[in-house]
């Protein structure tokens, strides 16, 4: 089997000017460990591209890549499934009006996009027509310039550098974007021309710069599950209570979990931790999100939807992210005292760590100390750390401070740890600064594998919609954390039974949840359910869901069929709504007129907009929709708003001020638990 990969083809008059393109496009990518197969359209374009001086040509251009492979292609499969990016590399002749028979085949059959590398003159002299092609890179005076045609839907600034050897192509966007817009091709049984190249990989550029404004301080963990968040948003508070002006920070977060700021959205981690900072939360916080959907995902960048880079394999989008990344996180240090970084899963992962933008190039990217934490409780945490501490390269494990492990068991003994942490120590000539115990905190989640199947409680039993693509059920912290309510994460529809309160809670992929309804039998007992007259409560795509339909001309999440609980149908619009309301509720008779009239604060997060048919609007602007006692509202936090939460539970609780109580019993935590003179000297010196 045989992958199919983004492709694209790179022309010019001069063999050795194409071989300088397409050898700086694959050293750049290279050096994100992003293999690029280059091709010859066939055996005699080959020849030309090589020139008759070894040092000249392709060959030439590649000879410094570590073997990165290129070859003639003798089958249109090889071509179009190459690594992670297939490079056809194509001489143009004036006299055959562009490329030659052979060659414009290969490029038809593959539907690759093809950029010509020209100069000045030659550029103002060429019909793209007559050529084909999709975009020109200029070479003018030792610079390379990226210019699309009017087809191209790319900016033209992407691309741009100094000369045009490997170190021409300094931002790739542009190219990437264009190699994606070819059509997927199904997977061929095989292609004897795509052998493995065994690319050696190389070093990820280490950017120097000025010392920084504000400090920096990075907490990575051995593993995913680590405590990183946990401890992120404890160093937040703890050093915001020292007077100091802190931002947390992490370059790219997974997660359906998002929350509205002053530009978009941030993953619900950093959002907590900018408050846990006494911080108004910002989109540099976090500047690359990536929310998972069936099959794919869709990439925000600064806050706001990125399709170019959505449609993007995930390794490709790396390049094109890091420049966002890069620039928030310089621009938070140099507003406040200190940023603290959340790493992600492992910094030593060798399968990830070239292409990565949230562990080890962003500690180097400011020089940042790093703290490494592992979960004491899963046993091994020990040999966690010096694994981790010997697989990082020797200028990144300079970068390592010391060590935290975390979650230890609450009953346990420390001093258990003493010789592992004396031999850990002797082995690395770095401290551990302290052994953290398990501790209750009521943060809200941010995964959902972390989610329990019941979370226990007296009173009203509850039961969430678990579908696989839920979001935003951060929300229901209060619900699972007051211990007023039983919370069940409801997966089948036994987990229906003898319950007082049913939540469909927000959807990333509603059409996908829909399917996923349907698949487990879960559709009809939630119909069931609603004539039971008991309360049922939609939020966001759950409203969309117990609609009739939904209907997707711009292909943001799909069309198809709702519940029918509610008479309302749903179009998706390219335009996504991203803000805080408050919002009023109308007078509510029967089971919900505990929120008769009742204003709330809360945050809408969609691309859908809802008509209803029949029924009536309980809340103004298509926001909110009632039918007895079905409730339906497209914003998020309800059960944040204390009024609201002792209207639907009976108690009262205010979850604002819980959570300030959860911040500062965090850095107390690490008060009692850390060296924290030891940590404060890593970080200020």
């Amino acid at each position: 089997m045989v992958l199919r990969s983004p492709r694209l083809a790179v022309a010019g008059f001069d063999p050795e000017v194409v071989g300088a393109v397409v050898g700086g496009l694959a050293g750049y990518l290279a050096r994100w460990d992003i293999q690029v197969h280059v091709y010859a359209a066939t055996a005699e374009a080959a020849d030309r591209l090589r020139g008759g001086d070894p040092g000249r040509g392709i060959a030439g251009a590649l000879a410094d890549l570590a073997g990165q492979p290129w070859r003639a292609v003798t089958n249109w499969a090889a071509a179009a499934n190459g690594g992670d990016l297939t490079v056809l590399a194509l001489t143009a002749s004036p006299d055959l009006g562009g490329l030659s028979a052979d060659e414009l085949d290969v490029v038809r059959a593959t539907e690759t996009p093809v950029v010509l590398a020209v100069s000045p003159a030659e550029r103002a002299a060429v019909d793209p027509g007559t050529f084909e092609f999709v975009g020109f890179l200029v070479a003018d005076h030792g610079s390379l310039a990226f210019e699309p045609v009017d087809t191209a839907p790319v900016p033209t600034d992407e691309l741009a550098g100094d000369g045009l050897g490997p170190e021409a192509v300094t931002r790739a966007g542009a190219l990437l974007v264009l190699a994606h817009r070819a059509p997927d091709l199904e997977p061929v049984a095989e292609a004897a021309e795509n052998p493995d190249p065994g690319v050696e990989r190389l070093r990820p550029l280490h950017p120097g710069g000025t010392r920084p404004a504000g400090r920096t301080l990075m907490i990575s963990g051995t593993h995913s599950s680590a405590g990183k968040t946990f401890l992120v948003t404890a160093f937040a508070r703890y050093f915001a209570d020292r007077g100091l002006t802190v931002a947390p920070f992490k370059g790219q977060n997974m997660s359906n979990n998002a929350r509205v700021v002053d530009g978009g959205e941030i993953g619900v981690a950093q959002y907590i931790q900018a408050l846990a900072a006494r911080q108004v939360p910002d989109v540099r916080m976090n500047p690359v999100l990536i929310k998972p959907q069936d099959r794919r995902s869709h990439v925000l960048v600064l806050g706001r939807y990125d399709a170019a880079l959505s449609a993007l394999p995930w390794r490709l989008r790396k390049p094109p992210s890091w420049p966002a990344v890069s620039r928030a996180l310089r621009d938070l240090r140099d507003e406040y005292d200190l940023v603290v970084m959340e790493g992600a899963g492992s910094p030593a992962e060798p399968g990830q760590y070239h292409n990565d933008i949230v562990n080890m190039r962003v500690a180097r990217e400011v020089g940042a100390p790093v703290l490494l934490a592992t979960d004491g409780a899963r046993g091994g945490g020990i040999a966690h750390c010096y694994g981790t501490w010997q697989i990082l390269p020797a200028e990144d494990r300079a970068l390592l401070q010391g060590f935290i492990i975390n979650r230890f068991f609450a009953k346990g003994n420390p001093v258990m740890l003493r010789p592992g942490r004396n031999q850990l120590e002797r082995l690395t000539a770095l401290p551990t600064l302290g052994v953290i115990p398990e501790v209750p905190y009521t943060l809200p989640e941010e995964d959902s594998y972390s989610l329990v199947h019941r979370t226990s409680g007296t009173g009203l039993k509850v039961a969430v919609v678990a579908y696989p693509s839920m979001s935003n059920f951060d929300e229901f912290t209060p619900l699972t954390t007051s211990g007023a309510a039983e919370v069940t994460w409801a997966r089948q529809p036994a987990d229906l039974s003898d319950v007082d309160l049913l939540i469909l809670p927000g959807a990333k992929d509603v059409p996908a949840s829909a399917r996923w309804l349907d698949e487990t039998g879960l559709d009809r007992a939630i119909r069931a359910y609603a004539r039971s007259g008991k309360r049922l409560l939609a939020i966001c795509g759950g409203l969309q869901l117990v609609g009739e339909t939904f209907t997707d001309a711009a292909e943001v999440e799909g069309t198809g069929q709702g519940l029918g609980v509610l008479a309302l149908n749903t179009v998706y619009e390219a335009d996504k709504i991203q803000r805080h309301g408050r919002f009023t509720f109308g007078r509510l008779d029967g089971p919900w007129q505990g929120l008769s009239e009742y204003t709330v604060d809360g945050y809408e997060i969609r691309h859908g907009r809802t008509d209803s048919i029949s029924e009536r609007e309980i809340v103004e602007g298509g926001v909110g929709f009632v039918r007895h006692n079905v409730l339906a509202v497209y914003f998020h936090g309800l059960f944040e708003n204390a009024n609201a939460l002792e209207a639907i539970l009976g108690v009262r609780l205010d979850p604002r001020q819980e959570l300030e109580h959860t911040f500062d019993a965090l850095a107390d935590t690490l008060a009692t638990h850390l060296d924290m003179a030891a940590i404060e000297r890593i970080v200020f010196g």
